[in-house]
């Protein structure tokens, strides 16, 4: 079952083509609601229309309604109908409707038997008969869920099986397509009608699949290469539609079978085209902005540190420069090419410079009240801060290349930065950068890292250095398996073959084990400690580079937790377990592990989360804690940090998975929800808050994480289960943050040059001035009434 709620703007244009198919023969109506009977078409419409135009002259705020149709149509496999009969569709067709929030609205429900599946179209409106508005938020979400329950009660094809019968089909067939392709279709055993239909919706669906793929012009290259291509039909000079055709392998210029784009299963016509281009490009644009909030998160200082981290994503940094230095940046990625202003305002160049200088926030802007004077000066102190960070970024990168001052300079040079070297009878004492706009900064300026005697340290340093300092900031609490891991997470490992360390970026400059033994001052280990390194060793060297994948900021209790497991200290590992260590162990290497190790510890992982959720709340809460924490629901299994759990000793677990029978339609909402790493941490934040066991300490660091991350747009998605079962101080949070919604919301005060209001000023007496310390003050007081002070 598959349900597509569509909206729009003409009631007419639905009814009109709705008799059309009734006048062919292919359709009919087969429920209306009570307030409709003995209606014809045109009382229908003026109905409706009447009902929009009040509701739409009655309005004062909020947006212009635009699109007043909800017209669904809801999709059935074919092996179904024998089942669906209209009084059953027309039961289902109730039921949705007022499990989506229309209820209360008017409408007729069609039944088409214009495919060879079962189909049926309901047209209403989003104006009730109250002449209210319905609710549309996660209106998709809503419907998703709805159809997955539909298809359980009913006992109807679920729509992930039709899927797999497609992909089936499409195997079955393929050698087929492929002769059609070549124009080898003398001994075809499916109709060529039929098998050239294939071959274009597989090639669309293939194209619509990449995100890449950003205008029509690129959408026809990729068709071209499979043996189809789009056709704009044009009628006066004017484009009226879109057809594809299957071309002759032989004539390029003669197609063999078209199809309306209409007719297709993923209905590419131009209109839905062009939205799924511009779903593409948004979709391409906030890939983008989240990796450069990923390489910030990552500590990033300059734009040359910027741009290598975005190269781990596949996103190319591109500075725009003229002759006094970089005045923008520009952001590749799959094919496309975006401005920083092109992603938002925090993403220009002025905007990542203050980050990177530390320079108020990324939403800093000019006041209203500045004088023309301080405009200039902050004009300039940018231009500053630009120029300086094209020269330290530059030097840094020659460094890398360059041995000596004399070959920097060289480097430098075409870069268009001058070396200005001050010397005397001693030798060269300084050294200034000259820009060709002809501004110069001496290298202490830049900072001190620039300065003559710290580059001419950084010259010298050699890997084997950069070793010794990796190796003195171990914590000497780990074994030889903790050693290994920690030096991987600074990007050195140990070769067993020749006895040597390396840096992952120079493989031939290995660094004896013998010269940094004693150098290193590593008195826990011999020598002989690496040359015998275990079987279960070498698995922690084979995997390390995979696990700095999966966790390269993982804490140092979770890294001695990854030494014990490979090594089968299950001591240890519970050790760490019980002090609250996550499992970071990539799943290609889970095989590497000892399974009794494996599932004594994701049992005790699991155990501790249960005892650490809030015993207070409701089920529905308890659930989602546990998900937020790892714990996955798959079916009759469990999961805990994406590693199977093994439940035949775990009393907990055969508990849960009970429940959890008993809140089958809760867990698979959960299932796709389907959050990211912001909307995950406030979730855990609300948790954290409204924990019984909380602190008042917990409780204030919550709040302002709540508050923060509400304040930067995250949205919270909790179910309404979950919700009603927050505790009533939980709630008036919540409902308090309501008007920061508003206020982060509202971007016309922002556009208009004021800056963002302060949390403080949002939310009076909360995290400042006397008010707020009475309030914490107060809780502590309460929590210590309880018996939960610290």
């Amino acid at each position: 079952m598959i349900a597509n709620p569509i909206k729009g703007s003409h009631f007419k244009g639905i009814f009109d083509y709705h008799e059309k198919k009734i006048n062919e023969g292919v359709a009919h109506e087969i429920g209306r609601t009570i307030g409709l009977a003995g209606m014809d078409k045109s009382a229908i419409i003026g109905d409706f229309n009447s009902l929009v135009s009040d509701y739409k002259s009655n309005q004062v705020k909020g947006r212009k309604l635009e699109k007043f149709t909800f017209h669904p149509n809801i999709d059935f496999a074919k092996e179904d109908l024998s089942k669906l009969t209209d009084d059953l569709l027309n039961e289902i067709a109730d039921r949705y409707m007022k499990m989506m929030g229309y209820g209360n609205c008017e409408y007729v429900v069609y039944r088409h038997m214009d495919k060879d599946h079962p189909h049926i179209h309901i047209a209403s409106s989003v104006v009730d008969v109250d002449g209210k508005k319905v609710d549309d938020s996660f209106e998709v979400e809503k419907s998703l869920r709805l159809c997955r329950m539909f298809e359980k009660e009913y006992g109807i094809t679920i729509a992930t099986d039709r899927k797999r019968d497609h992909k089936k089909e499409i195997d079955r067939h393929g050698p087929e397509i492929d002769k059609i392709k070549e124009g080898n279709t003398e001994d075809l055993e499916l109709k060529y009608g039929y098998g050239a239909e294939m071959l274009i919706n597989i090639a669309i669906e293939n194209a619509l699949c990449s995100a890449s793929v950003v205008d029509f012009e690129t959408f026809t290259k990729v068709l071209e290469k499979e043996g189809v291509k789009p056709v704009k039909i044009e009628k006066e000079g004017k484009v009226i539609g879109l057809k594809y055709s299957v071309l002759d392998p032989v004539d390029s210029k003669r197609s063999m079978f078209s199809i309306k784009a209409s007719a297709t299963k993923k209905r590419a016509t131009l209109k839905n085209l062009d939205s799924h281009f511009a779903k593409n490009i948004g979709d391409n644009k906030e890939y983008v902005r989240k990796s450069i909030n990923k390489a910030f998160a990552r500590g990033v200082k300059d734009l040359i540190a910027l741009k290598q981290q975005l190269h781990l994503d596949n996103v190319e940094l591109k500075p725009v420069e003229n002759s006094g230095g970089i005045y923008g940046v520009s952001f590749g990625f799959n094919g496309q090419t975006f401005k920083g202003s092109d992603l938002g305002k925090e993403y220009s160049f002025r905007n990542l410079s203050s980050r990177f200088s530390g320079v108020g926030n990324s939403g800093d802007s000019i006041s209203k009240k500045d004088t023309p004077e301080e405009k200039r000066k902050q004009k300039v102190s940018r231009g500053q801060v630009s120029s300086k960070l094209f020269i330290r970024g530059a030097i840094d990168e020659a460094i890398q290349k360059a041995s000596n001052v004399s070959e920097l300079e060289q480097i430098l040079v075409l870069k268009g930065i001058n070396v200005v070297k001050a010397e005397n009878s001693g030798g060269v004492y300084g050294l200034s950068f000259q820009l060709k706009n002809g501004k110069i900064y001496k290298g202490s300026e830049l900072g001190k890292q620039y300065s003559i005697k710290a580059i001419e340290k950084r010259f010298n340093r050699s890997n084997k250095d950069l070793l010794l300092d990796a190796i003195k900031a171990f914590d000497r609490r780990g074994d030889i398996n903790t050693l290994l891991i920690q030096l991987s997470r600074k990007g050195f490992e140990y070769n067993l073959t020749n006895g040597s360390f390396y840096h992952y970026n120079f493989p031939d400059d290995a660094i004896p084990l013998k010269e940094v033994m004693g150098e290193g001052g590593l008195k826990e280990f011999t020598i002989s400690n690496f040359i015998g390194i275990s079987n279960l060793d070498r698995k922690v060297l084979g995997a390390l580079q995979s696990q700095q994948r999966v966790a390269p900021s993982c804490t140092k209790l979770e890294s001695f937790l990854i030494a014990a497991l490979y090594s089968g200290d299950v001591v240890k590992a519970s050790k760490m377990i019980n002090r609250g260590a996550a499992i970071r162990v990539h799943e290609r290497e889970v095989h590497l592990l000892d399974k009794e190790t494996l599932d004594i510890t994701t049992t005790g992982r699991f155990k501790y989360l249960v005892e650490t959720i809030d015993k207070k709340g409701s089920m529905e809460g308890k659930i989602t804690e546990l998900y937020l924490s790892g714990v996955k629901f798959n079916g009759p299994s469990l999961s805990v940090d994406n590693l199977p759990l093994s439940i035949s000793n775990c009393d907990e677990a055969n508990r849960l998975i009970q429940i959890a029978k008993t809140k089958g339609d809760f867990i698979s909402r959960l299932n796709i929800l389907n959050l990211d790493e912001e909307e995950s941490k406030l979730m855990r934040a609300v948790f954290a808050f409204n924990h019984s066991q909380s602190t008042g300490k917990d409780r204030l660091g919550a709040k302002i994480t709540i508050a923060n991350l509400i304040a930067k747009g995250v949205s919270l998605k909790f179910e309404e289960e979950v919700l009603n079962g927050l505790n009533s101080d939980t709630k008036a949070l919540l409902d308090s943050l309501k008007p920061l919604i508003k206020t982060v919301a509202s971007s016309e005060s922002l556009s208009k040059g004021q800056s963002q209001p302060s949390l403080p000023g949002i939310l009076p007496g909360m995290f400042g001035g006397p008010a707020g310390k009475k309030k914490k003050k107060e809780e502590e007081e309460e929590n210590r009434g309880h018996g939960l002070g610290r």
